[in-house]
């Protein structure tokens, strides 16, 4: 907490402690001003869910997203069935 707190930070609530692996921590929260071009949830999904920190680089999911969808529950002869 100590170290935290000389940033600024402050503990998240009364009673927000968690301990595992035989040390106790306590939930902090630190008041920040977002960058300019920080993700929010206007972003575009497929920028939201690429790798972190690759976020200026497509990533695999909206790769695939530009090819037609090819859903094999779609195709006529499963659809008969």
């Amino acid at each position: 907490m100590n170290f935290w707190s000389h940033f600024g930070a402050r503990p998240l609530g009364h009673n927000r402690k968690i301990t595992f692996s035989d040390f106790s921590y306590t939930e902090m929260v630190l008041d920040l001003e977002p960058v300019p071009d920080a993700i929010t949830l206007d972003t575009d999904p497929y920028v939201m869910i690429r790798p972190e920190g690759d976020w200026d680089r497509p990533g695999i999911l909206e790769i695939s997203a530009a090819r037609a969808a090819t859903s094999p529950l779609r195709t006529p002869a499963l659809a008969e069935t």
